[in-house]
């Protein structure tokens, strides 16, 4: 999966699961200001879409912060 499939899967998450109505027009590195039980429904999303590690201990809040940390994250841990 490439870095646009990925941003596009996370959008297409946050706009029908979080409701984030604009998520199509949050920047890159934009804050989502995301509380704690959007976190863990995006941390669940993340670990059964791409088959990574999203526990708290190995994936601290502030990774998951903007769209590219969320990205980068995934980037990463897909090249184990």
């Amino acid at each position: 999966m490439n870095t646009q499939e990925i941003e596009s899967s996370i959008r297409q998450f946050m706009s029908e699961e979080l409701m984030f109505e604009q998520a199509d027009e949050i920047t890159l590195d934009e804050d989502l200001t995301l509380d704690s039980l959007d976190q863990t429904e995006l941390r669940v999303f993340l670990s059964d879409t791409f088959k990574i590690d999203t526990t708290l201990e190995n994936v601290p809040a502030e990774k998951i912060g903007t769209l590219k940390d969320i990205i980068s994250l995934i980037e990463s841990q897909s090249l184990h």
